[in-house]
């Protein structure tokens, strides 16, 4: 059953409560703080999908009411980054900094944002397109597995029940839809090992003494990683892998 809007707004409300009252009580172990941040970010993106899909992974699912890798991906880097600037400014305020939000943060992890927000934005411009297409009767009547509920070429589910875990995993379109895309595949392992990887990062970060000033550097050879990975993603999106694929006629 879908919260209401008034549930989730108190939901929020005693979220933040619980965060700060952590903050008091953990500012000098940073890693701990850190981590219950991270977990209650996580519940009430829980949350809001609850509230919006009826899910508690409802914040994955996409207009095509499939688990989305893109949406995946961000929401990752979110829990992350958002986290650890809280749990930094939080032990600066605590101790008496005077600039506790001057957190300084690099351009590689920009970039790394970057990269993640590029495959968010361009995967539905990429579809977009691909919902002017048709298949040629002919070639519908030759493949039946063509006839499932679709835009154009684009596959969709018809409610947000249907979808699954596997969909990131899953071409997007009515000829690929029930293969494997390796694209996302990859990129879900890179962008697993590169969460983890960053992790790390932080948490060492947190053990050490004192208040961080930055927010860790990513390594310039895992923002490599993650460009080609999302170029090989996105440039295998473009190419229609549906058979008989025509331009829609627009109806006059």
């Amino acid at each position: 059953m879908a919260l209401n809007s008034s549930v989730l707004a108190g939901i929020a409300i005693g979220i933040v409560i619980v965060i700060f009252i952590a903050g008091f009580i953990l500012h000098d172990r940073k890693e701990a703080y850190w981590i219950l941040t991270a977990v209650l970010m996580i519940f009430f993106l829980g949350v809001i999908g609850k509230a919006v899909n009826g899910r508690w992974t409802g914040i994955l699912i996409d207009e095509r009411k499939v688990m989305s890798l893109s949406r995946f991906q961000i929401v990752i880097w979110t829990v992350i980054i958002l986290s650890a600037f809280l749990t930094i400014a939080t032990a600066g305020i605590f101790a008496g900094k005077s600039d506790p939000l001057n957190i300084k943060i690099d351009w590689h992890l920009w970039a790394l944002l970057g990269i993640s927000s590029t495959s968010l934005v361009g995967t539905p411009l990429i579809l977009d397109d691909k919902k002017k297409k048709t298949v040629r009767p002919e070639v519908m009547e030759r493949n039946q597995y063509l006839n499932v509920p679709r835009e154009g070429i684009v596959f969709k589910y018809l409610d947000d029940n249907s979808a699954r875990f596997t969909d990131m995993f899953e071409g997007d379109e009515t000829g690929n839809q029930l293969n494997v895309d390796m694209s996302k595949v990859q990129m879900f392992f890179f962008t697993v090992i590169s969460a983890l990887s960053y992790i790390v990062l932080l948490f060492n970060e947190f053990l050490a003494p004192g208040i961080p000033t930055s927010l860790p550097v990513p390594p310039e050879g895992l923002i490599a990683i993650l460009t080609i990975s999302h170029g090989t993603y996105l440039t295998y999106k473009i190419a229609d892998h549906t058979p008989g694929v025509a331009k829609q006629i627009p109806i006059q």
